[in-house]
């Protein structure tokens, strides 16, 4: 077999081995492409393993260092508002999705995570605006099931 198939096949394996595929799917995807490895694209590898091993102040001081480089990657300022929110660092991370959001409108990990934080906040109506945007962008896609699931478990323990 190919030298470089077998490479490639092998570098496949540990993208989307289970605990680094987590993040991959589950926290990013561009919005513009709707592609699922948004992160395998933009991000260097070891970023996402920092989310995925939910060790967010290093991957908050890792994202500003990269941001400080790559200042117009969506994904970067999604990643840094998803981190920002899982230490409650509240403003901080909504100024992030707001960043993400105005280098991609239609990137639909900022559109659900910024709606999810609205719940946090106790904004229902803004994350409704994002859940409205999530099925304009993608219809059904996850982002939009993912949201729509929140903001039910936020109205019935509301």
């Amino acid at each position: 077999m190919n030298k470089r198939f077998i490479r490639g096949f092998v570098l496949m394996s540990i993208w989307l081995s289970p605990g680094f595929s987590a993040v991959l799917f589950a926290d990013g995807n561009s919005g513009s492409s709707g592609s699922s490895a948004g992160y395998a694209q933009s991000l260097p590898p070891s970023i996402p393993a920092l989310v995925d091993e939910q060790q967010y102040n290093e991957a908050i001081d890792a994202l500003n260092t990269f941001i400080s480089e790559e200042s117009r990657n969506a994904d970067a300022w999604n990643l840094l508002g998803y981190s920002l929110r899982k230490v409650e660092l509240y403003d901080d991370s909504l100024k992030a999705y707001k960043k993400a959001l105005k280098l991609d409108r239609k990137h639909l990990g900022a559109r659900e995570y910024i709606g999810e934080l609205y719940l946090t906040l106790g904004k229902p109506r803004k994350a409704r605006k994002q859940l409205k945007k999530l099925n304009k962008y993608c219809g059904n896609c996850e982002q939009y099931i993912n949201l729509l699931e929140a903001i039910k478990k936020y109205e019935e323990n509301s």
